[in-house]
């Protein structure tokens, strides 16, 4: 019996150690009044806030805490160690801090539409941004050719045979070219609002991966050429 009573004094007086209080008191630095609703962050996402005398308690587990972070509206945010509170008596002074509004026009008459557009124009420049905004761009396109043959039609002259053959021959070669067809550039674009941009192309370039040489301007000339190599040379269109 003694050593089960011996045994849990022990223990409590280990998570005593372990969980040590600390208190202190926010206050205003020019007129020493507390400051209530205060933020005191402990960790990145732990803390509490004071109550309406500006006081606080925290948990320093294992002397884990070493410093807080106090903010509240209206005062400079600023960080203390628990060796500089405590070394002054447990008081934590707030600097004020002064909250500057932009210029309010206050009048006694009558908004006039007119008036009011005049001075949106006169500040155009200064409230809405005129210059462009640039962005660094790639671009890459890709083209896949492929036929299809609908429709063909038989002619019964021997030339004429001969070069729609030879046509046939082109068409299928092309078919199964696999021809691929990339444009790339890279540049910078510059954008002022919907309707108004402009683009610098900086570097550009073509591939053509093909297993064979198949380009548009080939393709049309090998097809001029045959029709040329075939054509009825006594007759003209």
């Amino acid at each position: 019996m003694f050593k089960s009573i011996l045994g849990f004094t022990l223990f409590l007086f280990t998570i005593n150690v372990n969980a040590q209080s600390f208190s202190a008191k926010v206050i205003d630095k020019s007129t020493k009044l507390p400051v209530p609703y205060a933020a005191v962050q402990t960790e990145e996402y732990k803390g509490v806030i004071t109550n309406e005398e500006g006081v606080f308690n925290i948990e320093l587990e294992n002397n884990h805490i070493i410093q807080i972070t106090i903010s509240s509206l209206g005062y400079k945010k600023h960080t203390f160690t628990i060796e500089q509170v405590t070394n002054n008596n447990y008081l934590i002074e707030l600097e004020p801090s002064i909250n500057e509004l932009n210029t309010v026009y206050l009048s006694s008459s009558k908004p006039n539409a007119d008036s009011i557009i005049a001075r949106v124009v006169r500040n155009l420049s200064k409230n809405y941004k005129t210059e462009y905004i640039q962005h660094k761009l790639f671009y890459r396109e890709t083209s896949y050719m492929d036929f299809e043959i609908k429709k063909t039609s038989h002619v019964k002259k021997k030339q004429l045979i001969d070069a729609n053959n030879s046509l046939k021959t082109m068409t299928n070669n092309i078919m199964t070219s696999n021809f691929v067809h990339f444009t790339d550039f890279i540049g910078e674009l510059s954008i002022k609002d919907k309707d108004s941009s402009k683009l610098r192309v900086e570097k550009a370039t073509q591939i053509i991966n093909a297993k064979k040489d198949f380009s548009l301007e080939n393709i049309q000339e090998k097809a001029q050429n045959i029709v040329l190599k075939y054509l009825d040379t006594t007759t003209y269109l």
